[in-house]
C-alpha cells in the first residue's frame, strides 16, 4: 500500500509495465466545481468547505502522484487532449496512442504545523526552513489556513475551546509576498490545469480570476467562523483581492523588514487589547 512507505506501484511504463511511483505527502484537493461564480458557494465544491469531514470519494483528499502525471503532447509539441498516432520527433514514448513526456514541475511545500504552542525557537527554527518556490495560489493557502484554527471539521479538537475553558478569538493572518500566479501545467493541488480542468472549462482561459474568486470564497468561510482575518502584503502590492480578503481595516502592506515588524507589532497589539476587552 501507499502509506506505509510511501511507494505505490502502478503501471506507467513502457507499454504499460508496473513501476514504484514514490508519495512525497502532497495532496489533491477534493471535488470542485469549474465556475466563475462563489457566492453563495457551489454545494459540491468540497474543497472550498472549510468546515469539511470526508465522508464519500469525492468528499476524500488524494494523494498527489508527480511521477503517474504527464502532459500530453501532438507532433508540434503543442498540449493536446487529443489522441494522435505517433510519438513525435523527440521520441517520447507512447502510451494510449498519445506522447509524453514527464518534463513537470511540482513543489510540494513545507509540512504545516497543527495549531499548538510553540517557543521562540522553534518558530524561528520552523521559519528557517521554509524556501519560497513555485507559483503563488492565494486560494489553497487561506483554505488551509482557515481549515486549521475552524472550530469546525477536521481539526476542530485542537481549538475547540482554551484549556481553562474560556472562549477563543480566532485570527488568521495571511501573509504573501507575491501576487496570486497560476501556471496550466504545473502539477499543483488541482492536478494538471490544462488535463484536469476542474477549476476552468478548457485548463487556461481566465484561470488566474478563478483562483482570485475562489480565495475570496475562502476568505468569506473563515469570516463566517467568526475568524478575523489579517492581510500583510510584504514586498508586494496590496491589490484589492487582498483588500476584499480582510477583515475590515485588517490589511497592510510592508516594503521592506522594517515595516513588516511594524506591521506585526500593530496586529499583537490589537488582538492582546482585544483579548483584555473581551
Amino acid at each position: 500500500t501507499l502509506y506505509d512507505d510511501n511507494l505505490i506501484d502502478m503501471p506507467t511504463g513502457v507499454n504499460g509495465t508496473m513501476q514504484s511511483v514514490r508519495w512525497n505527502g502532497c495532496i489533491e484537493e477534493a471535488s470542485t466545481v469549474a465556475t466563475a461564480t462563489w457566492n453563495p458557494v457551489n454545494a459540491n465544491a468540497f474543497d472550498l468547505d472549510i468546515n469539511l469531514v470526508p465522508a464519500n470519494e469525492a468528499q476524500r483528499w488524494k494523494p498527489s502522484l508527480i511521477g503517474a502525471a504527464f502532459r500530453r503532447y501532438d507532433t508540434s509539441r503543442n498540449d493536446t487532449r487529443n489522441t494522435i498516432t505517433t510519438a513525435n520527433a523527440n521520441g517520447y514514448q507512447s502510451v494510449n496512442d498519445a506522447t509524453r513526456t514527464n518534463n513537470l514541475t511540482q513543489v510540494c511545500p513545507a509540512q504545516a504545523r497543527r495549531l499548538g504552542e510553540m517557543t521562540r525557537g522553534e518558530l524561528q527554527i520552523y521559519v528557517n526552513g521554509l524556501t519560497a518556490s513555485g507559483n503563488t495560489y492565494h486560494d489553497i493557502g487561506m483554505i488551509w489556513g482557515a481549515r486549521f484554527i475552524s472550530p469546525e471539521g477536521i481539526f476542530r479538537a485542537d481549538n475547540e475551546a482554551a484549556p481553562n475553558g474560556d472562549a477563543i478569538g480566532r485570527h488568521i493572518v495571511f501573509m504573501t509576498d507575491g501576487v496570486l500566479m497560476t501556471s496550466r501545467n504545473q502539477y499543483n493541488t488541482y492536478g494538471i490545469e490544462f488535463y484536469e480542468r476542474r477549476v476552468t472549462a478548457d485548463g487556461s482561459t481566465d484561470l488566474t480570476a478563478r483562483h482570485a474568486a475562489r480565495f475570496q470564497a475562502a476568505c468569506r468561510a473563515a469570516r463566517q467562523e467568526n475568524i478575523t482575518v489579517w492581510v500583510v502584503a510584504f514586498g508586494t502590492a496590496l491589490s484589492q483581492n487582498l483588500i476584499d480578503c480582510a477583515s475590515p481595516g485588517r490589511a497592510y502592506q510592508a516594503s521592506d523588514t522594517r515595516a513588516l515588524t511594524s506591521a506585526f507589532q500593530e496586529i499583537a497589539q490589537t488582538i492582546a487589547a482585544l483579548r483584555l476587552t473581551q
